[in-house]
């Protein structure tokens, strides 16, 4: 967050605090809403931390340990003891197609930008938010999980 936007370091660090708590699109909504009342439009530095924010903890939700962007290609790494539905997985991919593939030998998905020159570019962290609120469609129940550790 620019100093030239909040000034004070007392209130900047709450913000980063309250940014870092972001769990939903609509969290995200009503902060920046708060953001622009009290400091004014928040600019793009403000914005890439607002998404940052919400794409860090959602992919956390959907046990999402990695995302990795190479060139035109953007990889999701599942934890191993991820407790989702393996057999739900092509649900996820099909939802994507056919941008989306799944690699299970590394347990990883793989988002291809580049099979398509009209893919979303500009808003492709919003792309990899909804991959990752797909996946959180797709958790084991709490009796299976506790039955898988």
């Amino acid at each position: 967050i620019p100093s030239s936007y909040i000034r004070d370091d007392e209130t900047r660090l709450d913000m980063y605090k309250r940014i870092s708590a972001i769990g939903s699109e609509d969290d995200k909504q009503e902060l920046l809403e708060e953001l622009i009342d009290r400091f004014g439009d928040p600019g793009k530095a403000v914005m890439n931390l607002l998404d940052a924010a919400l794409l860090r903890n959602t992919a956390h939700r959907a046990y999402i340990t990695k995302i990795k962007q190479t060139n035109e290609k953007v990889t999701l790494s599942f934890w191993e003891k991820a407790r989702i539905d393996g057999a739900r997985i092509p649900e996820v991919v099909e939802a994507f197609s056919p941008y989306l593939t799944f690699v299970l030998s590394r347990l990883e998905l793989v988002l291809d930008m580049g099979l398509n020159k009209k893919f979303p570019r500009k808003d492709f962290v919003s792309y990899l938010i909804a991959i990752c609120e797909k996946i959180c469609t797709i958790e084991l129940p709490d009796e299976e999980k506790n039955e898988q550790t």
